[in-house]
This record gives C-alpha cells, sequence and structure tokens, in this order.
C-alpha cells in the first residue's frame, strides 16, 4: 500500500519529531510544502530515515496567502497519479490515525471507497507536551469531537479527478469516482490547541503574516488580535469539554 502525504509548513520544528512517527505508520512520500521556514525545521526532516521525504519550497512574498495554499492543495497531489494509491493532503498540526490504517485502507481499496471524511477530534492540553517517542494523541489524550472541522484530507488520486477544496480546506467537491469510505476507524486529530500560550503565539505570527487577500476576504480573521478573546474562550471551552481519547481507543467507543 503507497501513501503519499503532502503538507503545509512554516516554522514547525516543536511539531516534527511527533509528525514524523505519524507518517512513519503509513507513508511512503511525505512532500513537505514548505512555505519559507526560518526555523530549524528542514534540519529536522532531513534527518528522517523511515520513509521518503522530499521538500518543495514555495513562495509567498512572506504572507500567509490562503490563494497559493489553496491553488497547491488542490492540485499539486496530481503528481502522485498512478504512483501511489492515496494521497493525504493536511496542514501540520493534522495528524491521520488509525489503530491499522493500512487494513482501513486495503477496504476502502477493495470497495471501491475513494475519499474518507475521518473521525475529527480537536485535541488539547493545558501544557506543551515533550516528545517522548510516544504519538501525540497518548500525551496529549484530551479532545472533543469536531467533524464541522469536516476536512476531506484522505482520498484516491488515481480515482478523484479534482478535489476542488475551498479556502482553508473545511470543505471540498471532489469530481470523479466519489465513493465514501463507510468505516469507522479512520482518525483526523487537530492539534492546534497544544496549550493557551503555544496557540495564541502561533496566531501572532500568522496574523503578522496575513495577506492583502487574506484580509480583504477575511481569510484568516481567527488570527488577528480582535479574535484573541475568542480563542481563550475556545480554549477554555475545549479544556471544560474534553474526553479521554484514548480510553475510548481502548474500548472501541471512539
Amino acid at each position: 500500500m503507497k501513501v503519499d502525504v503532502y503538507v503545509l509548513c512554516y516554522n514547525e520544528s516543536k511539531l516534527v519529531p511527533f509528525a514524523l512517527d505519524y507518517w512513519a505508520k503509513f507513508a511512503t512520500n511525505v512532500y513537505i510544502l514548505d512555505n519559507g521556514s526560518t526555523d530549524n525545521t528542514i534540519e529536522l526532516l532531513k534527518a528522517e530515515s523511515r520513509f521518503n521525504i522530499e521538500i518543495i519550497p514555495f513562495d509567498s512574498n512572506n504572507e500567509l496567502n490562503d490563494a497559493i495554499y489553496l491553488e497547491l492543495k488542490n492540485n499539486i497531489w496530481k503528481k502522485s497519479i498512478g504512483k501511489c494509491d492515496f494521497v493525504v493532503i493536511s496542514d501540520f498540526d493534522e495528524m491521520v490515525y488509525s489503530p491499522d490504517l493500512q487494513r482501513e485502507l486495503h477496504f476502502m481499496l477493495e470497495n471501491n471507497q475513494t475519499i474518507c471524511f475521518p473521525k475529527i477530534y480537536e485535541m488539547v492540553n493545558e501544557k506543551y507536551p515533550e516528545y517522548n517517542g510516544s504519538l501525540l494523541h497518548e500525551i496529549v489524550s484530551g479532545g472533543i469531537t469536531n467533524q464541522e472541522f469536516g476536512k476531506r484530507i484522505l482520498f484516491n488520486p488515481n480515482k478523484i479527478q479534482e478535489i476542488n477544496y475551498t479556502a482553508g480546506c473545511h470543505t471540498c467537491n471532489p469530481i470523479g469516482e466519489v465513493n465514501y469510505y463507510t468505516g469507522n476507524d479512520i482518525y483526523l486529530f487537530h492539534f492546534k490547541f497544544l496549550s493557551l500560550e503555544y496557540v495564541l503565539k502561533r496566531h501572532e505570527e500568522y496574523n503578522i503574516r496575513l495577506s492583502a487577500l487574506n484580509k480583504e476576504k477575511g481569510w484568516g480573521k481567527h488570527y488577528t488580535n480582535k479574535n484573541k478573546s475568542k480563542v481563550k474562550d475556545t480554549f477554555k471551552m475545549l479544556m471544560k469539554k474534553k474526553f479521554n481519547i484514548n480510553e475510548r481507543l481502548k474500548n472501541g467507543t471512539l
């Protein structure tokens, strides 16, 4: 089973060790779409040896420009047509997981299921986790269901002709043989709220880089200082409503 991963990247050194461990469980090739990282993200990625990593740099004039991101996500995966069975198109803080992903992907192939809408969980932690060799959801075990996040990030590039993501990639209008996964064991863990300090700092970085087009369209407005109180409220809500993901994985109720 061959799976190619395409992931957007900008200064993700803190997440790199965790992401590598998820990808090592299923990826054949990981293509890093790097938007000019200035930390040691690329050096950390290049040291990986469990699977092939290719760095694909792209320029956005040092701005967060969702039009460029959208163009990439809607088209760059086409280089994998005829070369792999599935592609994953994601942001760096989005981790695909299944207790047996190879089994689930074989199930999809055998039943001509060409696209997956995974079970999505918004993860949260009070303190930023230290890497200890465990998968991140085993360290940050708290989360809530968030199907409204909506991302269809796993599909068969040989059957889907166009994915047609909209800005933010929370919705799409796929064209081709569109048959959704009917199983229950593929998950998407979104690791945005890995501490309040962490998410606020990331938002500040994104806010500084927001392009004129983003501001005009209202794309990424949740990164602006006007929404800081809303981010704090969301974090408090997640901490209050979170449940233990690992317990539910173990007893089969996730």
